[in-house]
């Protein structure tokens, strides 16, 4: 048995053939210790790292392969893409959004480098295959699971071990020209006039990133208020945030950064965010205290030494 779980799902299983479909695969280390994983990240030439295909059911649960997507990318190559690596802690895991139709972004993003094959309305089962064993430096990660169901290594090491492409479960998908949609549910952290998603619909970015600002620990180095964290929960309009990098650089300051995928009636927007990490000193603050004592800026002096996150840019990914 594989050492990763591969779950494929989306919000719901009805669409129409003309919208945009996101589909969600949830990556799941199923060792007792702690390794990584290849995402696709940037990845915009060579082979796909994942890949769907499509099937359908007869009565006698029987599966026909309809359709299977090429592993040949034909992407923008203008920018230089890259695989990205997860580590992931025993028995968690990790998940990324892929997106049919997404025709404004197909050529440019990734994730939404897939296209509804010409089906008719029906019902599908639909697989993606996980197949990184294309990419440089996997074997350092990997261990390959040969036909006869071992390792050229005996499985002596932490390595995640993987067939050469791995299946997901299969989801059911129903084309229809009538889908059910289910209107957003609103809650605490995005109620009915939530600004965020107010602003975003507007794609009022300025306005966007003010508000995740404010919600940012420590957003002024001297001033430390009391701050949520709605932005990072559940949204109308936020269709994916990424989880951190797995390591920044151990002096301050430091950046670290999110990627976020906004969703408005103009499509899908992708972003990062940037986040300054630091360390307020108390009796520094209480030296610029005395130096500023003159002046009408007033600030505030912490009883003790204390951490601080700042966010410095959100800008559109190219």
């Amino acid at each position: 048995m594989p050492d990763l779980s591969i779950k494929l799902g989306s919000e719901r299983n009805t669409y129409s053939r003309t919208e945009v479909i996101q589909l969600n695969v949830t990556f799941t280390n199923l060792t007792e210790h702690t390794s990584s994983i290849t995402l696709p990240g940037t990845k915009n030439a060579g082979k796909r790292m994942l890949y769907l295909a499509y099937y359908v059911a007869d009565s006698n649960d029987f599966y026909t392969n309809i359709h299977t997507e090429s592993r040949e990318m034909n992407m923008d190559t203008s920018i230089l893409g890259q695989v990205y690596w997860k580590n992931l802690d025993a028995h968690k895991s990790v998940s990324i959004p892929l997106f049919l139709n997404d025709t404004n972004n197909f050529r440019t993003k990734n994730a939404a480098h897939h296209a509804l094959p010409n089906l008719p309305n029906g019902t599908y089962k639909v697989v993606v295959w996980y197949a990184p064993f294309d990419e440089p430096y996997v074997d350092y990660i990997f261990g390959k699971i040969n036909p006869f169901r071992d390792s050229d290594d005996d499985f002596s090491t932490h390595k995640i071990y993987l067939e050469e492409q791995t299946a997901s479960n299969y989801f059911e998908l129903i084309l229809t020209d009538n889908p059910k949609i289910p209107k957003w549910i609103s809650t605490s952290h995005c109620p009915k006039n939530c600004k965020l998603c107010k602003a975003s619909d507007n794609s009022h970015w300025s306005k966007v990133k003010k508000i995740i600002s404010k919600q940012t620990d420590h957003t002024r180095k001297y001033k430390k208020e009391k701050t949520d964290t709605s932005w990072c929960q559940p949204h109308r309009n936020i269709v994916w945030i990424s989880p951190p990098p797995d390591a920044i650089l151990s002096s301050l300051p430091a950046y670290t950064q999110n990627s976020i995928i906004f969703r408005n009636q103009k499509g899908y927007h992708y972003f990062f965010i940037t986040w300054q990490l630091g360390r307020i000193y108390r009796f520094r603050t209480i030296a610029v205290k005395i130096f500023y004592a003159t002046s009408h800026l007033n600030l505030s002096i912490t009883s003790n030494n204390s951490n601080y996150k700042k966010l410095t840019a959100l800008k559109l990914t190219p």
